[in-house]
């Protein structure tokens, strides 16, 4: 069961107003209140608890409670047909986690309770943190010809080694509107803006999301030794000097507006480095611990994003926007201050295939086992490129539809699911004949226990897939006019779907899955997963 409770407010107040300029405060503010209540029964009975844990019952309580707050001073004049507005301010942020998760095992036959169990265990970890922001920023606009920005902000963090350091951002935009200025007479051409813009930003150390651990403590355990409570050093060690990591982007694009806007075209290339990427990196034993979370490389991704909008149809009975988008990324990790490793979340070792961060290569390639034994480059997590296709259509005055299709070209799985299949004999090819008249199946197993094994399960992860559709219908005015007066103002009825369609040559049930999580390098494996779900909803949307 889930408890979520969202308010934010804010203020203006006008210090000084007069013909050509003003001064006013900004105030906002926010409360995000999160309450998950979960239960999980395992009766005693099942095939997978018996002789083990007999059956399992376990609570838990996730409670997250954040606020926010802002205070900006904001001002405004205009000199030599320029538009100048400056402000600076100060933003806060504070969140409070607690995650509390009780469980028993060994269960009394037919109960689901805490008491009537045995192997008592407790989890409890509390978490608060602070992250507060001072900014100034500048902006000139010359009769929106021209229009520059530069900022700065200042940053600190309760996550970061030291809480009280402050580390400066700086951000600084050009763009010039050609179409705007008195040489231009393409008519059909209505908007072309030139931009330019370099922006630096951190990212702070965040705390690992299970135990809430921070990755500059050490991380003390509770134990129990001849009665006495006492503490255990962890085995991830703790960096006291860990800083957020360094984001420095360089953004060059342009945007071209034809026909009275009804066309569009932007785009964009990037080149964004981040300096003191945190990774976590493997230890000696001798050191005492098996893991360090610190500063230790350097990453750059270049990429480049296409947009295209355009309204296609635009007549009294039908109308139809359509929106296409096109991007890349590549990513290189440019140092690293420790030798290659394969990070956690990155898939079970060579044997099986894993992702491995060396210093040179992308930062999602594969590696694995492959002919002789020997580890090699088996594929990449990342895409080619991907290309999402958005169509919105107002029909008959009041139909709506809306369809969002994504592609996803190239890309590779780590797909264990084909591995363990295998070895259960219920592969959907395992019993195709090939040309040294064995079964697939079996050759793929003893292809596996020859040394060739990771090469056997890294799969293209090519698909294209309908994200969303929908149809809606409006009630007109007219007839809610007739029926309920003034009481009713909107009524809407409609249909609409979630991943519906998927086309793939992917062996298992979908391309797109993660079994240690999302973001970073932990994408592209797979392990017997629940397929992503294909949900139908029915809308009702009444406005008073």
């Amino acid at each position: 069961m889930t408890n979520r409770f969202v308010i934010g407010s804010g203020a203006n107040f006008n210090l000084i107003r007069k013909s050509n300029s003003f001064l006013k405060l900004k105030l906002t503010g926010g409360i995000d209140y999160y309450n998950n209540e979960s239960t999980l029964y395992f009766p005693e009975y099942l095939q997978f608890t018996v002789g083990r844990q007999d059956g399992l019952y376990s609570r838990g309580n996730n409670v997250t409670f954040n606020t926010n707050a802002s205070a900006f001073l904001i001002y405004n004049t205009s000199f030599n047909q320029i538009d100048l507005t400056s402000s600076v301010g100060v933003n806060r942020l504070d969140q409070s986690r607690e995650l509390l998760t009780t469980q028993v095992q060994q269960l009394v036959s037919g109960q689901a309770n805490l008491q009537q169990g045995g192997a008592l265990s407790v989890f409890n970890r509390k978490l608060d943190t602070q992250d507060i922001g001072y900014a100034a920023q500048q902006e000139a606009n010359w009769q929106d010809k021209i229009i520059g920005t530069a900022s700065i902000r200042l940053d600190k963090s309760s996550l970061n080694g030291d809480p009280n350091k402050l580390f400066a951002y700086p951000k600084f935009s050009l763009a010039a509107n050609l179409a705007n200025f008195e040489f231009w007479n393409v008519e059909s051409i209505n908007q072309l803006k030139l931009r330019a813009a370099y922006g630096e930003a951190g990212g702070v150390p965040n705390p690992n999301p299970v135990t809430l651990a921070q990755s500059k403590f050490t991380i003390l355990g509770a134990t129990n030794t001849g009665g006495n409570t006492g503490s255990v050093i962890g085995a991830i060690q703790g960096d006291p000097n860990i800083q957020p990591e360094r984001s420095k982007e360089l953004e060059l694009g342009f945007d071209i507006g034809l026909l009275n806007s009804r066309i569009n075209l932007e785009a964009t290339y990037y080149n964004k480095t981040v300096e003191d990427l945190i990774l976590q990196a493997s230890l000696p034993p001798s050191s005492g611990f098996t893991n360090l979370v610190t500063n230790l490389g350097e990453l750059k991704n270049t990429g480049v994003e296409l947009a295209l909008n355009a309204n296609v149809v635009n007549t009294d009975k039908v109308k139809w926007s359509t929106n296409l988008n096109w991007w890349k990324n590549v990513s290189e990790l440019t140092r690293l201050d420790v030798p290659a490793f394969n990070p956690a979340g990155g898939g079970f070792g060579t044997g099986l295939g894993t992702v491995r961060l060396e210093q040179g290569k992308s930062l999602t390639q594969i590696v694995g086992t492959k002919g002789s034994a020997t580890v090699q480059e088996l594929g990449n997590t990342a895409p080619d490129w991907e290309m999402s296709w958005n169509n919105s259509v107002t029909f008959l005055k009041n139909f709506s539809f809306s369809m969002l299709w994504h592609w996803k070209k190239g890309g590779e799985n780590i797909n264990l699911t084909g591995l363990l299949t295998d070895f259960g004999g219920s592969s959907y090819n395992y019993d195709q004949i090939i040309s040294t008249g064995e079964r697939l199946g079996d050759a793929r197993i003893a292809a596996f226990f020859s040394g060739q094994n990771a090469a056997l399960y890294v799969e293209n992860s090519e698909y294209i897939k309908l994200r969303e559709i929908s149809l809606y219908y409006s009630v007109p005015k007219t007839v809610l006019t007739s029926m309920f007066k003034d009481a009713i103002q909107r009524v809407r009825i409609g249909v609409s779907g979630n991943n519906l369609l998927l086309f793939s040559d992917y062996s298992s049930y979908d391309p797109e899955v993660s079994n240690f999580g999302s973001g970073g390098v932990l994408g592209g494996v797979e392990v017997t997963p629940f397929p992503n779900s294909k949900r139908m909803f029915f809308h009702i949307e009444v406005g008073f």
